[in-house]
């Protein structure tokens, strides 16, 4: 047992480390002093793998923990075909197909963001569901 007196404090430390076989992702959070990490939106390459190690030490400890992660491929070869190109929200009915379209993950889901003829701004609506779906209806802004 040992008294209070003998305790000796140490400042701890938390360092990250990492490792890719694809391109160094932009860290929102320092690879040191903390054990969050946050990884900046696109900055990770699809199908590679990155390996994060977080290390904790003291002046009696050191232990790590260790994650691999690999990241997905976005789906390839396929064609998304509307028969119509324009139309008046709430009122025009979309058909469409997803044609050939190859990814390891299925059933396949999708967003669409849809923009105003007349302007650049995309509005906040999309179509989405999964690839069995033929039939579309714009809610409109």
């Amino acid at each position: 047992m040992s008294a209070a007196s003998d305790y000796i404090y140490t400042p701890s430390g938390l360092k990250w480390l990492y490792s890719t076989t694809g391109s160094n992702p932009t860290f929102l959070t320092p690879l040191t002093g903390s054990w969050v990490l946050t990884v900046a939106e696109n900055t990770m390459t699809p199908g590679a793998s990155y390996t994060f190690s977080l290390t904790y030490t003291d002046n009696a400890l050191k232990t790590t923990a260790v994650v691999t992660i690999n990241t997905n491929k976005p789906p390839s070869d396929g064609l998304f075909y509307l028969e119509k190109t324009s139309g008046t929200a709430l009122i025009t009915i979309f058909n469409g197909q997803m044609l050939g379209w190859v990814d390891e993950d299925l059933p396949l889901s999708y967003s669409f963001s849809i923009s105003p003829q007349y302007t650049s701004t995309t509005l906040l609506k999309y179509i989405s569901g999964d690839t069995s779906y033929t039939e579309y209806l714009i809610t409109g802004p």
